[in-house]
């Protein structure tokens, strides 16, 4: 097998790799979606949430947030 085949047989497996992955992912939304009433809901503070998410995700650069108290 040259170098050049060797290049689409890695090529190809990398997409299949990532094909495997999203199948698998539709496949776990479809079984939650068929679960009736299996996540019990709970109230969140969103504005904590979010703060914390945006201290995560900013990576030190200064965002503005706004997010009604209720």
């Amino acid at each position: 097998m040259g170098e050049a085949q060797l290049e689409h047989v890695a090529v190809l497996h990398e997409e299949i790799q990532e094909m495997s992955a999203l199948v698998n992912e539709l496949l776990s939304f479809s079984k939650a979606g068929m679960q009736a009433g299996g996540v019990p809901l709970t109230a969140v503070g969103v504005v904590g949430v979010v703060q914390r998410a945006v201290m995560r995700e900013s990576g030190g650069h200064p965002i503005e947030v706004s997010v009604a108290a209720d």
